[in-house]
């Protein structure tokens, strides 16, 4: 580890200088009120503050154990940082670089988002398998929700006002409502989801997978629909047909395939318009074939 940050200019992309700041970096956050940028390390327990002006380290703020993640909420101007080993989040004001408090929350934490529409910062801890929602003016918890086996990474849509959390042993993405903190569904996705981002224009969360070597893409109107009911394989010559009950205001059918039955099917294997699919040539393989199919 060289234990520093290099700064890049943003108009002629050189490198205008390097930052010794603390043992292993882990996580950078800017706080674009008071022109500060923030780096997580993670073996020296603190945070150091840098001014965005003259690339100068301002101080060193002591976090917990393992500084792992970082948000600034720019409503309340707050920094939020994860420490994973002390199982809390140190939280720090953006003007006066003080600490403010520190939050109790869950195993391991791992991740963090800030909701703007509704000022709550949400914490995945990867060991206990749930979110700690913190409310951003009050600093306290608001609730705790389940999600799936390891919730690795986490990402806001102001759109719809929902949080996604990708869960990496489950392979899929919940889905919680901003505003109720209830879980509106669970998305199967590929192996190991491990990174979002969400495309304001299109309203679409890229999902990567890091075990399938593939990107899952959701749509929020797939969000609103339930998954097909009675899939039914068939055998017909050389082909296998699949049948499933229609979804109401489904406009296409995703079909998913897999020779493993819970894992290997990453991104969609095929599309359908109605709730009927021919596999041609698939019964005469010498593979065995798992399916499932969503609606859109």
């Amino acid at each position: 580890h060289t234990d520093d940050v290099t700064i890049i200019d943003g108009a002629t992309n050189s490198v205008i200088t390097t930052v010794p700041v603390g043992f292993a970096p882990r996580a950078l956050v800017w706080n674009s009120t008071n022109n500060k940028v923030y780096c997580a390390n993670s073996y020296s327990d603190n945070v150091a503050i840098i001014d965005g002006a003259t690339n100068a380290v301002i101080t060193w703020v002591a976090v917990g154990d393992g500084a792992r993640a970082l948000v600034w909420n720019s409503t309340n101007n707050k920094v939020y940082c994860v420490n994973d080993w002390s199982d809390d989040i140190t939280i720090i004001d953006g003007a006066t670089n003080a600490v403010i408090t520190t939050v109790s929350v869950g195993d391991y934490p791992y991740a963090l988002v800030w909701n703007s529409t509704n000022n709550k910062v949400y914490c995945a801890n990867y060991d206990s398998d749930d979110i700690t929602i913190i409310d951003g003016a009050t600093n306290s918890v608001i609730t705790t929700v389940g999600v799936g086996d390891r919730p690795r990474v986490l990402i806001w849509d102001s759109t719809n006002n929902k949080v996604y959390c990708a869960n990496f042993f489950d392979d899929d993405v919940t889905i919680i409502d901003g505003e109720t903190n209830s879980v509106i569904t669970t998305i199967a996705v590929g192996d190991n989801p491990r990174a979002l981002v969400w495309n304001s224009t299109d309203n679409r969360t890229y999902v990567a997978n890091y075990d399938d070597n593939s990107i899952s893409v959701i749509r929020d109107d797939q969000v609103a629909l339930p998954a097909p009911q009675n899939v039914i394989c068939q055998i017909d010559g050389a082909n296998i047909i699949l049948n499933w009950d229609e979804v109401t205001g489904a406009t296409i059918y995703y079909l998913y395939r897999s020779t493993e039955p819970y894992t290997g099917f990453g991104g969609y294997y095929d599309t359908s318009p109605t709730n009927s699919y021919t596999d041609f040539g698939a019964a005469i393989s010498s593979n065995k074939y798992f399916y499932y199919v969503t609606a859109e």
